[in-house]
């Protein structure tokens, strides 16, 4: 099953510390855009899981309508548990349409998604009404990120294009080091279980290719895009 958040957002420990940043940024944009309390509002989470953050972001928000979007067996959780809620099923590697909203959130999500055309094409063209910051929780894959994930929580480079062979861990963080790309280390395929190789430089390319308006900002481990239409 793919990993329940809500354990690593509600967690005290030194390992988490990254995840409550984060939710101390969608919180900081959400109060300056001043955006709480709008009636009409119609909120999106995609990647939404269990549907833990996106309860988090819509208590804060209040919203006419929330939905949450995953391809994972979380949806049923998320069912279960916020029944308020409209969830549906989405494979981000794939082009669909599922409407239009007013505040969209991605977290945890583009690092996984192989087709780097749709998974960052589709939100930007389906959220029109109004307006869409979207904090991003895609991750800033540099020294600090390696090496906490590797250490603290024991994650291997094995997914990755030669991740098994001797050496390979120095080389890999001889590149974070001279800030080369990273992404060259994934080869074709339709998606991710690793962070790891993940180059948010990728995603500043094709929002400039595109001309799309966006405000970036690195805390800790994670990169924030907000992107207005």
């Amino acid at each position: 099953m793919k990993k329940d958040h809500a354990h690593t957002y509600r967690g005290r420990s030194l390992k988490n510390w990254p995840h409550r940043q984060r939710l101390k940024e969608i919180h900081s944009v959400i109060r300056r855009e001043e955006l709480a309390g709008k009636s009409d509002l119609a909120y999106a989470d995609f990647g939404c899981g269990t549907g833990f953050l996106t309860n988090i972001v819509a208590d804060e928000l209040n919203p006419a309508k929330v939905y949450g979007f995953d391809h994972s067996e979380h949806l049923e959780v998320a069912r279960e548990k916020y029944p308020s809620f409209e969830f549906g099923f989405i494979e981000l590697n794939e082009r669909s349409d599922v409407g239009k909203f007013d505040f969209v959130t991605c977290f945890e999500t583009l690092e996984h998604v192989g087709d780097l055309e749709n998974r960052h094409e589709q939100p930007a063209e389906r959220d029109e009404r109004r307006r869409h910051p979207a904090p991003d929780g895609s991750h800033r894959d540099r020294t600090g990120r390696l090496l906490a994930k590797t250490i603290l929580y024991r994650y291997r480079l094995d997914e990755l294009a030669g991740g098994e062979s001797s050496g390979f861990y120095f080389r890999y963080l001889l590149s974070l080091l001279l800030y080369r790309d990273m992404s060259t280390y994934r080869d074709e395929r339709f998606g991710w279980g690793t962070h790891f190789g993940f180059d948010c430089r990728r995603i500043d390319e094709y929002l400039d290719s595109r001309n799309i308006r966006f405000r970036a900002r690195n805390a800790v481990t994670t990169r924030f895009y907000q992107i207005k239409p």
